[in-house]
């Protein structure tokens, strides 16, 4: 019989078992959230972890509407769009996906501390997509993340954020460095600047690996052609419309865009085909060189295997000399000090410069900076410059010869 209490017992069971769907469907989704907690849907979709709910719907429909533009579309593109929309879109999921996608950061970046490079040299992630403005007055370069009001046209972004979050690992599986080139100093003598020579620069760099990414017939043991591409690094694909054929290229998603994949692991390297070592790199110094110049030696900064080809290295050149010889206004000083007598008198001396050792006549009555030419090298002169030096404290004797030095002078 159908009663009142039989019927709220039946509301009450049918309530409970949508309620236990739903949190089959909730747990699902969290499962689900955290095995792709690895792709970044904020990234994918160019926006920030903060963003509110109408930033997502009308990102959503601003990349619909591109995608929408494009002759070939890879359906992956649009299932990842859709995807990521609905995950952020539905507040329940986004708040799991949230806990689940700091998790994994938190603990990829747990495991990998001990590989951790230092923030100067690389960013700390590889998949952060950001403008880098450098300013021409100094080395410091500073961030700029991109905001959803932005106007610039980022679907070309949004498509490398795409395929790489879904590639796998590949060739060029590690952090993109934050700048390739090295920048350092070095003294130098005086003779190397007038002369010209060569210094060597001890740099602590990331070279090539000398197993993996060699010249050596080694090399092929690690790497093989691409079967996806065939080695070429991009793939084609013609459609028929009524207008005829279309045919569209696009880089490979297997080995992005290489045309390489890896056979076997490298030991020495971990498969970076770059490692950091130190290095002795010899610098030539032009003749006549001025000291502060900056030489630019290309090929000698950081070498990753993501780049076909090495950065520069910048060496600013210092002058090695001490406060007796230095440079100044295209002139080379050697300073020569003087006793008060000598300077009165006259003398023959000799004075050790960075070019060996110099015989100097010293005039009579020669004045405290005064100057005297020992040599010319192509354009730079070279001179004695004379510092005289006064006695602190006088003995009896030459107080005596002294007073009568200036009595003889009023006379």
């Amino acid at each position: 019989m159908f009663t009142k209490s039989s019927y709220i017992q039946k509301v009450i069971s049918v309530e409970m078992d949508i309620g236990a769907r739903c949190c089959r469907g909730l747990r699902l989704h969290a499962h689900r959230n955290e095995s792709d907690a690895r792709v970044n849907y904020y990234q994918l979709l160019s926006l920030t972890e903060d963003c509110s709910d109408s930033d997502i719907r009308l990102r959503y429909k601003e990349l619909t509407e591109s995608l929408k533009s494009l002759p070939s579309v890879d359906p992956r593109i649009k299932r990842t769009i859709k995807e990521a929309y609905k995950v952020l879109s539905n507040p329940a999921s986004r708040a799991m996906y949230d806990a689940n996608l700091k998790s994994s950061i938190f603990n990829s970046q747990s495991s990998g501390a001990a590989n951790e490079i230092t923030s100067w040299q690389f960013h700390g992630n590889a998949d952060e997509d950001r403008v880098t403005e450098v300013d021409s007055d100094s080395d410091t370069a500073s961030t700029a993340s991109y905001s959803p009001g932005s106007k610039r046209n980022d679907l070309g972004r949004f498509l490398r954020n795409i395929f790489r979050s879904n590639s796998k690992s590949s060739v060029m599986d590690h952090p993109i460095p934050e700048n390739r080139d090295i920048f350092t100093e070095v003294d130098v003598n005086l003779l190397d600047f007038i002369s010209g020579g060569t210094v060597k620069v001890c740099v602590n760099k990331f070279d090539s690996c000398s197993d993996c990414n060699s010249a050596n017939e080694d090399t092929g043991k690690y790497f093989a052609a691409c079967g996806k591409c065939g080695g070429s690094g991009m793939i084609s694909k013609s459609q028929r419309t009524p207008f005829g054929y279309i045919s569209t290229s696009r880089s490979c998603v297997t080995c992005n865009g290489c045309g390489l994949k890896r056979i076997r692991d490298c030991t020495t390297c971990n498969n970076m085909r770059c490692i950091q070592q130190e290095c002795i790199v010899d610098v030539p110094i032009p003749r006549g060189t001025k000291p502060g110049s900056t030489l630019r030696v290309k090929g000698g900064g950081h070498y990753v295997g993501r780049f076909p080809c090495a950065g520069d290295l910048f060496v600013k050149l210092v002058s090695a000399g001490n406060e007796s010889e230095f440079v100044k206004d295209h002139k080379v000083y050697t300073v020569a000090c003087l006793d008060y007598v000598d300077a009165i008198l006259g003398v023959a001396i000799d004075v050790k410069t960075f070019c060996g050792t110099k015989h100097v006549e010293v005039p009579a009555c020669t004045q405290h900076g005064d100057e005297v030419l020992v040599g010319n090298y192509e354009g730079i002169e070279h001179v004695i410059k004379f510092h005289i030096s006064l006695p602190k404290h006088a003995s009896q004797e030459e107080i005596l010869l002294l007073n009568k030095i200036r009595d003889m002078k009023r006379q």
